[in-house]
């Protein structure tokens, strides 16, 4: 779905392309899915409950395509214009790889964004929010390309940040998600039985689902028609994004301390949650 776009050079030129492909074939087989409590409306932008889940989803990375100039990669689909994000950085990396091929002379390079903001552009027509190649894989052939899925088992939960109730954990790499999965198992296998064991699997459900259920103010209900004991959701950024963004703040700090070596000079953090990135911090 993500087939021929234009982009608008920062030259001004627009010049037709096709995004990379991924550099795997994607063989997709049947994934089970996340049901709702009820049919939800529309999400609303508008909504007093959407400023502070787009804070918590803006702590999750994703990535886009700059110039020197620090200006968004622009494409067009449809003659709209309109930004690409990334979740995953392997194949933001490969887009990366084709784009200075074809335009050397850009300077281009990544730009780390927060997935609330992108989120929010993609529904309104303004982005493309594009899922990594693990993820549709892992979604199915019925899964639509567009749509970021994200995984969970039901039967796990975690602690909130603050500690104060039990949450649900969304993965947005389904590796990861079923990393924390087996992990659970081998530590809970004696105590469950055969069929207990046999019940633990991963669900995918889209993100755009998940913050209806969010906005609509059903957590509460979606958890307990589950059967769990959590009250909220926790979404869990790519590991592999968190340990990229990392490596980038560990090569500024390194750049910073051979620059100017003095104790007075403030060392970048990570802000927010779970040690998740800050949006919009990405150094060259």
């Amino acid at each position: 779905m993500l087939s021929t776009l234009l982009m608008t050079a920062a030259f001004g030129l627009r010049i037709g392309i096709t995004l990379a492909p991924q550099q795997t074939a994607v063989k997709r087989a049947p994934s089970p899915c996340c049901s709702t409590v009820a049919e939800l409306p529309e999400i609303s932008f508008d909504s007093e409950r959407w400023p502070p889940l787009k804070a918590v989803l803006d702590e999750l990375p994703c990535f886009t395509l700059v110039n020197g100039n620090a200006e968004p990669l622009g494409y067009e689909r449809d003659g709209q214009a309109i930004c690409i994000f990334f979740v995953d950085i392997g194949r933001a990396e490969q887009e990366l790889d084709g784009m200075r091929e074809k335009f050397p002379d850009l300077g281009l390079r990544l730009l780390s964004a927060g997935v609330g903001d992108a989120f929010e552009r993609s529904v309104k027509g303004k982005a493309l929010l594009v899922p990594s190649a693990a993820g549709l894989e892992r979604a199915g052939d019925d899964w639509n390309s567009e749509m970021l899925p994200l995984f969970t088992c039901l039967a796990m939960s975690k602690p909130s940040a603050d500690g104060s109730c039990q949450t649900v954990p969304f993965f947005m790499d389904p590796n990861d998600a079923q990393a924390n999965l087996d992990n659970a198992v081998k530590e809970a296998r004696e105590s469950l039985s055969d069929q207990q064991l046999a019940a633990l699997q991963l669900v995918c459900t889209p993100l755009s689902r998940a913050v209806q259920i969010i906005v609509a103010g059903q957590e509460v209900d979606f958890c307990q028609k589950w059967g769990t004991s959590a009250e909220s959701f926790q979404f869990v950024p790519p590991g592999s994004s968190v340990n990229y963004l990392q490596a980038a703040v560990d090569e500024l700090e390194r750049r910073t301390a051979s620059a100017a070596p003095t104790a007075s000079t403030p060392a970048p953090r990570f802000r927010g949650s779970g040690g998740a990135p800050p949006a919009g911090l990405f150094p060259e």
